[in-house]
C-alpha cells in the first residue's frame, strides 16, 4: 500500500514499512527525508497495515508492507506539483493489485485529477478520502476524480451514518468508519483522530 501523505514513521514498531521504496517529494530540508513529521500519514498506514501483533492497534489489513510517499510537510501542507510528483512515481512503480492512498485535497485541480486516473490506469487501485468539508465531494480533488479503479471514501459514525464533517454526493464509491479512529503515529506513538482519512 502506498501512502501518498505526510509521510510514515519509517520505524515504528507496528508497521511494515518499504523503506528502499519511501521516497520525499517535499523541497528544503525534508527533500529526502520520507519520515513522517505530522503524524497524518503514519496514521493512515496503521489504519491500512497496522501488524496483528501484541502491541497497539490492528489495520484492515494486517501486516501489509507500507510504502511513504511524502508530499505533505509537518504541517500538513504542500504544493500541486509535489502531489503530482508523487501520483506519478506511484504511477509508474506500482504494480497492478498495489493499493495507494490519498487522505489529502484542495480545491478543484482537473490537473491532478488527471494525473490520479492516469497513474490508476496501471493497475493500481486509488482510495481517494471524499474530504472533511461537509460539502459535495465535486468541488474538490482528487476526491472527485472518476475512473477505473479510483474510488472515493467518505466517513461514518458509530451508527453508520454520513460523519457530520463528511464530504458527500455522487462522486462517492463507498463509505468507512471515520470518528474516532485509533492507529499509529509518529515517533513510534498511537493517536485517536477522526476523518475521512
Amino acid at each position: 500500500a502506498w501512502v501518498i501523505d505526510s509521510g510514515i514513521d519509517l520505524d515504528h514498531p507496528d508497521l511494515y514499512v518499504d523503506v528502499e521504496r519511501s521516497k520525499s517529494f517535499l523541497n528544503g530540508k525534508d527533500a529526502n527525508d520520507p519520515d513522517d513529521g505530522n503524524g497524518h500519514g503514519t496514521h493512515v498506514a496503521g489504519t491500512i497495515a497496522a501488524k496483528n501483533n501484541n502491541i497497539g492497534v490492528i489495520g484492515v489489513a494486517p501486516g501489509v508492507t507500507v510504502v511513504s510517499v511524502r508530499v505533505l510537510n509537518r504541517r500538513g501542507s504542500g504544493t500541486y506539483s509535489g502531489v503530482m510528483a508523487g501520483v506519478e512515481y506511484v504511477g509508474e512503480f506500482g504494480a497492478s493489485g498495489d493499493v495507494a492512498n490519498m487522505s489529502l485535497g484542495g480545491g478543484v485541480s482537473e490537473t491532478l485529477d488527471n494525473v490520479v486516473i492516469a497513474a490508476a490506469s496501471n493497475g493500481v487501485i486509488f482510495c481517494l478520502a471524499a474530504g472533511n468539508d461537509g460539502e459535495d465531494v465535486s468541488n474538490h480533488s482528487p476526491a472527485r476524480a472518476n475512473g477505473t479503479d479510483v474510488y472515493t471514501i467518505l466517513a461514518t459514525d458509530v451508527v453508520d451514518e454520513i460523519a457530520s464533517f463528511s464530504n458527500y454526493g455522487d462522486g462517492v464509491d463507498y463509505g468507512a468508519p471515520g470518528v474516532g479512529i485509533k492507529s499509529t503515529w509518529k515517533n513510534g506513538g498511537y493517536n485517536t483522530i477522526s476523518g475521512t482519512s
